[in-house]
Parts: structure tokens; C-alpha cells; sequence
């Protein structure tokens, strides 16, 4: 049951490394709140205010480490880089 959805979900994750760099495949991977939000709202279903604060805070977080990211991937702005105080 859920050992092998697991599985598969590592193996594909995995595999899609071999196509995409790290930074792009964990953007990918936490983009899932803003995803669901955008999804909620087309679909004209009701989101509360905790939904929106999660989408917000998940989104920030994954530009944040898509800023750290110094080739081959969407940069933030120069000044968001330069005062991030992780170190790659």
C-alpha cells in the first residue's frame, strides 16, 4: 500500500533529478500550497484565512531558497541574495 506509493514517489523524484537541478526540483516540490490555493480559488471553493497564511509563509520559504541558488536556477533579486545567511 502506502510503502509503495512511497517508493514510487522517491523513485520519481529521484529520476527527475537526472533533468533538473536540485534547487528547481525542491521549488517544484514546495510549490504544492500555492498550487492548491490557486486551485481552491479557480474553482470558486472556500479558503480560510490559515490556508492562505500556510500558502504565503510555503511560498516565501521556497523564494528564499530559490534565492540561494547561484546557477542555473530563477534568482530572486541581488538584494535578497546578498542578505540571505545561508551560505550557498
Amino acid at each position: 500500500g502506502s510503502g509503495v506509493c512511497l517508493a514510487v514517489h522517491f523513485g520519481g523524484w529521484v529520476w527527475g533529478l537526472t533533468h533538473t537541478s536540485l534547487p528547481h526540483s525542491l521549488l517544484l516540490v514546495s510549490s504544492t500550497p500555492l498550487i492548491t490555493a490557486t486551485g481552491m480559488v479557480l474553482m470558486r471553493l472556500p479558503i480560510s484565512r490559515g490556508e492562505v497564511g500556510g500558502t504565503v509563509i510555503g511560498t516565501a520559504g521556497a523564494g528564499l531558497l530559490e534565492g540561494t541558488c547561484e546557477v542555473g536556477c530563477l534568482s530572486l533579486p541581488t538584494l535578497f541574495r546578498s542578505r540571505s545567511p545561508l551560505p550557498f
